[in-house]
């Protein structure tokens, strides 16, 4: 079976051997190089490309090759991200996506820079196990900061949880964040000393027409993560969301929003959930 095309687009700096390491990789894979175009900003001193391929190998998993980063953090010549990958057959897809940390280092120019690591961190249990991660930041000199969504043993269907990792990415200490009847995302993450602040979506249910704003403070201590409080913003006509938080100076925090009527949810859960189908169409192939 011939699967349908994939398309690289890439731009990064020039080196010797770009061209041969990708269409090494896409031969690992079974795959047909069907067209291709490189190009070098001998100014910029970048190396860009496009190849479009597939393959007909039986055993290929689109999912294997699928990467999304969601937030990257700067630290010096060190550079954190989080994202999502897809591990799991369409067969499993409900297991899917897990939480992957990368950590790269630059170059001393800054204009390349190496992996370092990649982990990744998924549910263990439960007929679900979808965990999405939004947030990372740093913490201390020895701790980062990440936090997300998950419906691993979770039936509302979200639970928040965030977690603090070691330089070498193992988890140091982790902790959901949840209520007996709703659904929670963290989407933003704010450290402040010991404190950890953070902004949530919250909602019945993950087609809910009423979704609110949160903002919650933990406390990081020896040995556990505690929630010292969180609030919740609701409006009778508004929906928020794509919460975001910032935060001044004067240690004063905004949250951010996207504000939509709620008359308008049914049509915007209806497109969403025509776009999940198509997506897990495309991913099942």
């Amino acid at each position: 079976m011939e699967h349908p095309s994939i398309i690289f687009k890439i731009v990064c700096p020039d080196r010797p051997g770009l061209v041969s390491l990708l269409t090494s990789w896409i031969s690992n894979y079974g795959g047909n190089i069907k067209h291709s175009d490189h190009h070098t900003d001998q100014d910029a001193g970048l190396f860009l490309s496009r190849i479009e391929w597939n393959s007909k190998n039986a055993s290929f998993n689109r999912n294997e090759i699928y990467t999304e980063f969601q937030k990257i953090y700067v630290d010096g010549g060190d550079i954190w991200v989080v994202g999502n990958n897809r591990p799991n057959s369409a067969l499993l897809d409900s297991y899917n996506p897990d939480v992957i940390l990368c950590k790269y280092t630059q170059t001393a120019n800054g204009q390349d820079a190496s992996l370092t690591f990649q982990k990744a961190y998924a549910g263990i249990s439960g007929s679900t196990r979808s965990d999405q991660v939004t947030s990372i930041t740093k913490y201390s000199d020895t701790r980062f900061v990440i936090g997300g969504f998950t419906n691993t043993n979770s039936v509302n269907p979200y639970d928040a949880y965030v977690a603090l990792i070691d330089t070498s990415g193992n988890f140091a200490l982790k902790r959901k964040i949840a209520s007996t009847s709703k659904s929670e995302k963290i989407t933003g993450l704010i450290v402040d000393v010991s404190n950890v602040y953070f902004s949530l979506e919250i909602a019945d249910n993950a087609n809910a027409a009423d979704i609110n704003a949160g903002f919650g403070k933990l406390t990081v201590g020896v040995n556990v993560l505690t929630v010292d409080w969180i609030k919740e913003y609701n409006n009778t006509a508004y929906s928020f969301i794509d919460t975001g938080l910032a935060v001044d100076e004067f240690k004063e925090f905004y949250i951010t929003a996207t504000t939509r009527l709620k008359s308008d949810e049914k049509i915007a859960n209806t497109n969403k959930d025509r776009i999940k189908k198509a997506k897990n169409i495309l991913l099942s192939y």
